[in-house]
């Protein structure tokens, strides 16, 4: 008999009774426009002694008694988007969980949702890689990224010093919000200036601006010449001239015979924008030697050469250029 009761309390227990699961729980709205809401949920505490294999999603429309299904397979997530919702229009939803027996019974979003967009005026954040300022080398790749919010989705436009930027072969304009990027490769000198994006949607607009530095070797000495002044019962004067351009604006220094050369005792040297010139009085046999230009930034140097021979009253000067062929006129005193 004791078998008898182990054969019968096991088969008792193999064929316990599978029920529906219980309803979902905690149902939220997280976000909505005019034509969806985005709502989630948690799993039911009772599977009925099944898993739960999805959920179905009803809605009614306010002003009716009739619910809706709204998902035609069985959602796997505690999540959905729940589409096709008319402006204007107040629904309720409820969510109910599945089991291989059946569906539970629902449980219901405590508010009712209306069909409208939610405006939120833009806001604009620059990416801390390249907040206030960013600095490349040419060649290299400028990267403005922005993070960008509002509702509905902003309108975006870039701008560089006040003008308008468009797609060419070298920018490209990405917008995929929060993230919206410009990008724009092989940076030249000329990509050197202010950017602004402007963000703009029905509730109102906002921008930033961010100033980009393009960091290039500096352009040859151009336009080096000599001068000479008529003999002077003081002396002789010789004057060498350099016009040098470079982004950001190079450093010149003027060497004699590879020693740096100073205002002072007989020199003066001095500098209008782009325009450096060095003036020597009084001029000597102990002049003579050659003379350089360096020009130096932060992305590299350049340098041009000028050889002054001082032979008792008669000056030659002869260049010698590592850039560019200029043409000299030597006038002897």
């Amino acid at each position: 008999s004791s078998r008898q009761q182990n054969s019968c309390s096991s088969c008792h227990c193999a064929t316990r009774a599978i029920t529906k699961p219980g309803p979902p729980g905690n149902p939220k709205l997280k976000d909505w426009s005019k034509s969806y809401a985005d709502i989630c949920w948690t799993k039911p505490t009772r599977d009925g002694g099944s898993p739960i294999l999805g959920y179905v999603v009803e809605a009614q429309k306010s002003g009716t008694a009739q619910w809706n299904r709204i998902n035609k397979d069985l959602i796997k997530m505690c999540a959905y988007r729940v589409p096709g919702l008319v402006e204007g229009m107040e629904y309720r939803i409820r969510i109910r969980a599945a089991n291989q027996v059946g569906e539970s019974e629902p449980r219901e979003l405590p508010e009712t949702i209306l069909a409208k967009d939610i405006l939120v005026p833009p806001e604009v954040v620059v990416d801390v890689s390249c907040r206030d300022a960013l600095t490349v080398r040419a060649g290299q790749i400028i990267s403005l990224i922005c993070r960008v919010k509002g509702r509905p989705d902003p309108e975006i436009t870039w701008t560089k010093d006040a003008r308008a930027l468009s797609r060419d072969k070298r920018t490209e304009i990405n917008s995929s919000f929060p993230l919206c990027e410009l990008v724009i490769s092989d940076a030249i000198r000329s990509d050197y200036g202010k950017y602004a994006i402007c963000a703009k949607n029905s509730s109102g607009q906002a921008q930033a601006t961010i100033v980009v530095n393009v960091l290039d070797t500096p352009g040859p000495c151009q336009n080096l010449k000599t001068a000479y002044a008529t003999k002077k019962s003081s002396g002789t004067t010789i004057v060498l001239e350099a016009d040098v351009f470079g982004k950001p604006m190079p450093r010149v220094t003027w060497k004699r015979n590879d020693d740096n050369l100073k205002s002072g005792e007989g020199q003066l040297i001095t500098q209008q924008r782009h325009h450096f010139q060095l003036e020597i009085s009084n001029v000597t046999k102990e002049h003579t030697g050659t003379y350089t230009v360096l020009a130096e930034n932060a992305s590299g140097s350049k340098t041009a050469e000028i050889q002054v021979n001082v032979l008792g009253e008669i000056m030659v000067a002869q260049f010698h250029i590592t850039l560019l062929p200029f043409l000299v006129h030597v006038k002897p005193q």
